[in-house]
C-alpha cells in the first residue's frame, strides 16, 4: 500500500479537513494502488475518484464509470464502497452463474447495473424477452423495435 494513513489523518486534522476527494490519477494511485486507467487517458477531464474521511481514512469510497468498475479489484487499500455511474452493456446468453470475480464485485456494490440479455433470432423469443423484460431501454436495437412491434 502507498498510502501513509497515519500522516494523512494527521495532515486532516491539521488544515482541519473533514474529507478529501482525490481526483487526479497520482492522488487515487497514492489512495487505493488503482492506476485509473481513465485518468491516465484523460487526465483534464477523466473521471474517478477516492474519497476519505478524517474519521477512518484507511476505508476509501471508490468513484468510477461502470465500464472500469472492475478496477476495484486490483486495488491494494480497504475500499468499502464502490460507486459507479454510467451505462455498460454485456449480453448474457443465460441464465449462468457470474464468474467469481464478477460475484466479488456485485458483492462490493460495484454491479448495480443491469446486463442485457442476448439478442434473441426469431421474433418470438424476442417476444418472450418484452414480456419479461421490466426495460426495454436495455435491449439492442432489433430487440427494441420488435418490442415497439408488439
Amino acid at each position: 500500500m502507498l498510502a501513509n494513513f497515519d500522516r494523512l489523518k494527521q495532515k486532516m486534522e491539521i488544515e482541519d479537513l473533514d474529507g478529501i476527494v482525490a481526483g487526479t490519477i497520482e492522488n487515487v494511485l497514492y489512495l487505493t494502488g488503482i492506476s485509473s486507467v481513465s485518468l491516465h487517458l484523460h487526465p483534464y477531464f477523466g473521471q474517478c475518484y477516492a474519497i476519505v474521511t478524517r474519521d477512518a481514512p484507511e476505508r476509501i469510497t471508490f468513484v468510477s464509470s461502470t465500464g472500469e468498475i472492475d478496477q476495484i479489484l486490483d486495488s491494494t487499500a480497504d475500499i468499502v464502497d464502490a460507486i459507479n455511474f454510467g451505462t455498460f452493456y454485456r449480453e448474457r446468453y443465460s441464465d449462468v452463474a457470474l464468474p467469481a470475480h464478477e460475484q466479488t464485485l456485485q458483492r462490493r456494490g460495484a454491479a448495480r447495473a443491469r446486463a442485457a440479455p442476448a439478442c434473441p433470432d426469431e421474433q418470438s423469443a424476442a417476444a418472450e424477452w418484452c414480456s419479461r423484460s421490466r426495460d426495454s431501454s436495455q435491449a439492442c436495437r432489433p430487440c427494441r423495435e420488435a418490442c415497439r412491434a408488439r
